[in-house]
C-alpha cells in the first residue's frame, strides 16, 4: 500500500457541508476490500462485532482484544485491496468498547493504543460530555518519536515479507470464495448506493 493517500480525520472535517460521506461496517479482510474497491470514505470496525460475527446478544460482551484482532484484519484487507484504483484508502475507525473508556483517562488511552496499533486511524467512543477528560486524554497522548516508530516500521516489514514469500497464491477453492465475495460485496454496494442516494 505504500503510496496510497488515506482519507484523513482533517478530509472528513473539512468535508462538512460539502458531499455526503459513506461509511460502512466491516469486520474482516475480504469486508475490508470489497467496501474500499466500492469507494467508501470511512470503515468502522464498530462493536457490533459482538453480535454480528461472534454470536453474543449484545455489545456490552465485545473486549478491546476482540476489536484489535479484527480491526487488524480490515487493515490487512485494505493493504491487499485495488493499490492502483487512484482513490484514497477509507479512514478505518475502531469503536472503543463498553468499560474499555468509563474508568479513567489513563485506562482510555492504553485501550485506543491497541487499536490504533492493530491498524486504526481513529476511535470511537460514546458518552457526550462526561467523556471529556477521555476525549482530552486522547488528544493529548503522544505519537511514537520518528526513529522508535521506524524501528517498528521495519520490523512489521520484515515479518511480513517473509510471510508474502512463503504463502504466494491461494487454493482454487479460496480465489472461487474471494471472487464470490467480491461479487456479492459489489452487488450489496450497488444496491445500498441505489436505495439510498441523494
Amino acid at each position: 500500500m505504500a503510496g496510497a493517500r488515506r482519507v484523513t480525520a482533517p478530509d472528513i472535517a473539512g468535508s462538512k457541508g460539502g458531499d455526503r460521506l459513506v461509511m460502512v461496517t466491516a469486520y474482516d479482510a475480504p469486508s475490508a476490500r470489497v467496501v474500499d474497491e466500492a469507494g467508501v470514505d470511512m470503515i468502522l470496525v464498530g462493536d457490533t462485532l459482538a453480535m454480528v460475527v461472534l454470536g453474543y446478544d449484545d455489545t456490552l460482551q465485545v473486549t478491546v482484544a476482540d476489536l484489535a484482532h479484527h480491526t487488524a484484519a480490515v487493515a490487512r484487507g485494505l493493504a491487499s485491496s485495488a493499490p492502483d484504483r487512484g482513490a484514497a484508502k477509507p479512514l478505518v475507525v475502531a469503536d472503543l468498547p463498553w468499560l474499555s473508556y468509563h474508568t479513567t483517562p489513563v485506562d482510555t488511552v492504553l485501550n485506543a493504543a491497541q487499536l490504533i496499533r492493530a491498524g486504526a486511524q481513529a476511535v470511537k467512543l460514546e458518552g457526550g460530555r462526561k467523556r471529556l477528560p477521555m476525549v482530552e486524554a486522547l488528544v493529548d497522548a503522544e505519537t511514537p518519536a520518528g526513529e522508535r516508530r521506524d524501528r517498528l516500521v521495519a520490523s512489521f516489514n520484515r515479518g511480513y515479507r517473509g510471510f508474502q514469500q512463503t504463502y504466494r497464491t491461494c487454493t482454487p477453492a479460496a480465489d472461487v470464495v474471494i471472487r464470490r465475495y467480491l461479487q456479492e460485496g459489489a452487488k450489496i454496494s450497488r444496491e445500498i448506493t441505489a436505495r439510498y442516494a441523494n
